[in-house]
């Protein structure tokens, strides 16, 4: 699906709607769906005086936000598609491009629980895992517009088979389909202590996934609490590693993981004080996010608001 919000300056969400993306049509009839749906919400409010001021897009890839083009977006299957200037020459406002997890990042520092600090890390932990990190009050992006991608950090060399094509990254062992993959291979191994996590999947091994997993913990089935226990490993051991490098003020979680499992916080806060070096974690905070749904719009929008400001300052 594609959320869509109208985000006034204080970051709250006047007007949200939401359409299925429809990957099949390709990238000219999504964009032409998307322009139909902002023109409406920009007519919408031009006619009671509060005209909309820019158009912001969270993408899910590779984002060039000079050119405002998606580079590569995998769930979409784009490469190098020009969203902003076709949006912009079919709406007549200024458009600005992030990635997704940049822009939840932003929104989460600028009205969420990072809200005013200067040394933060946002963890989206979902199908995949994403990563935006601000160091001294800047947002990191990287000299190729790169940075963030957290969940290609090898955690075991000697583990699983990485969609990016590297053995043990975090994604493998802490992230949806990782999960998923993983509980799937330990039925198929020894398909009566997984007939629980099975069953919840209607007996469909294909179809079993973290939600059937976190399900069967409730039950304390045996291979839910010993699969549960390498993904908490690797959820806090990647986050050592990234307090270790960076010093955070701030680890904030989000994603569909964390909100099917939101206990997973307190795990991932007790192992990285136990591992990471006392020094790291003296002032740390390892919070939920506020507004993980809507981070990436208020984020992409608030974005997109201040580089209309800084513009008209110059």
């Amino acid at each position: 699906n594609m959320r869509i919000g109208v985000v006034d300056d204080t970051g709250n969400v006047i007007e949200k709607v939401i359409i299925p993306t429809r990957v099949e049509l390709g990238a000219n009839a999504i964009i032409t769906n998307l322009t139909t749906e902002i023109s409406s919400l920009k007519l919408r409010f031009e006619d009671v005086n509060t005209p909309l001021s820019a158009i912001g897009i969270a993408a899910a890839g590779q984002v060039d936000a000079n050119t405002g083009n998606i580079k590569f977006g995998p769930n979409l299957n784009w490469n190098d598609v020009p969203i902003a200037y076709v949006l912009q020459k079919n709406l007549n406002m200024p458009v600005f491009v992030a990635n997704d997890v940049r822009a939840a990042t932003f929104g989460e520092w600028r009205f969420g629980s990072a809200k005013g600090m200067q040394d933060y890390i946002c963890l989206f932990i979902g199908t995949g895992i994403g990563g935006g990190i601000v160091s001294d009050g800047v947002l990191m992006t990287g000299c190729n517009n790169s940075a963030g991608e957290i969940g290609h950090m090898v955690i075991s060399g000697q583990g699983e088979l990485c969609t990016c094509g590297n053995l043990g990254c975090w994604e493998t062992q802490a992230a949806g389909w990782g999960i998923a993959k993983l509980t799937q291979e330990a039925i198929r191994k020894d398909p009566k202590k997984g007939s629980k996590i099975l069953a919840r999947a209607h007996d469909k091994l294909d179809q079993v996934n973290a939600k059937h997993l976190f399900q069967a913990l409730i039950d304390h089935d045996p291979l839910a609490e010993f699969l549960m226990r390498g993904i908490e490993k690797a959820l806090i051991d990647g986050s050592t590693s990234l307090v270790n490098i960076f010093n955070p003020e701030c680890l904030v979680f989000g994603g569909g993981i964390i909100d099917g499992a939101p206990w997973l916080i307190d795990v991932i806060d007790k192992g990285v004080r136990r591992q990471a070096l006392k020094s790291a974690t003296e002032k740390l905070k390892i919070l939920p996010a506020q507004n993980f749904k809507d981070a990436p719009i208020i984020g992409i929008a608030t974005m997109a608001m201040e580089k209309i400001q800084s513009h008209k300052t110059l």
